[in-house]
């Protein structure tokens, strides 16, 4: 058993046939399970998150991502995960695997704001941890191996999911998360400003379109963004944006 797992966890998840990807999604399992309870153990000691919730959403972390494991040629016939262009994921791959990590990311924001501010604080932002990820699936054409075809002779890193993931939830973490707190006082009672959060709500969802809509910015911003250089100087140009939003809204 043990032998036969090392074998597959030297061949790589791409070049598995349907056995050994059963075996592997369940090693996989159990894998997420045995690191993510020494995990939730320190969220515990150092955080006092709650233990169960915490080993709640590990567990789900760990059958989401046995299941695109198992699920590979499935992704791949529909959604191009293996690129025929680089080694390994495609750009669309990277996205769909971007998923597992988003509910990871939106769980934790949720407990700890959980902890710290209570569940309307849970609900607003880990909602709005989720935003970028469905947004950019939404899309998912922009992000594709397409985009890293040659700029002016150059091969370029195009548009990388990762970058953009992050940016959205930074945005979450700040505009979109707040303005949806807002709406959740408000329709609670505790807030009587929902004029105004509606119109925060928004500019914050149009901050975040523009900010992960890279094909439609690259055309309105004097460099290019699939280049690296460029790639991170949007990332500077977004977290300026996303910074200029949470002054508007907070005191406008």
């Amino acid at each position: 058993m043990f032998t036969n797992l090392n074998i597959i966890r030297s061949k790589g998840w791409i070049n598995l046939n349907k056995d050994e990807l059963k075996v592997y999604s369940i090693y996989l399992f159990f894998y997420t399970e045995v690191l993510g309870l020494f995990l939730c153990l320190l969220l515990y000691f150092f955080l006092h998150i709650d233990f169960v919730l915490s080993l709640l959403g590990i567990t789900i972390l760990g059958v989401m991502f046995s299941i695109l494991i198992y699920k590979r040629d499935f992704l791949d016939e529909k959604y191009d995960l293996i690129s025929g262009r680089f080694p390994g994921m495609s750009y669309q791959g990277v996205v769909i695997i971007l998923f597992p990590l988003t509910f990871a990311v939106s769980w934790f924001i949720a407990l700890l704001a959980f902890t710290f501010e209570g569940l309307g604080s849970a609900v607003a932002f880990g909602l709005a941890m989720y935003f970028p990820f469905v947004f950019m699936f939404l899309r998912l054409n922009v992000f594709r191996d397409e985009n890293c075809r040659l700029v002016s002779g150059k091969q370029v890193i195009g548009y990388h999911p990762v970058f953009f993931l992050l940016l959205g939830f930074m945005l979450g973490r700040g505009p979109l998360g707040i303005s949806l707190l807002w709406i959740i006082k408000d329709v609670l009672g505790y807030s009587n400003s929902f004029n105004h959060d509606i119109i925060a709500l928004a500019v914050s969802l149009l901050c975040g379109g523009l900010i992960l809509s890279p094909d439609i910015m690259n055309k309105m911003l004097p460099f290019e963004i699939k280049t690296f250089d460029g790639l991170l100087k949007y990332c500077l140009f977004a977290v300026i944006l996303i910074s200029v939003v949470l002054f508007i809204i907070n005191f406008i």
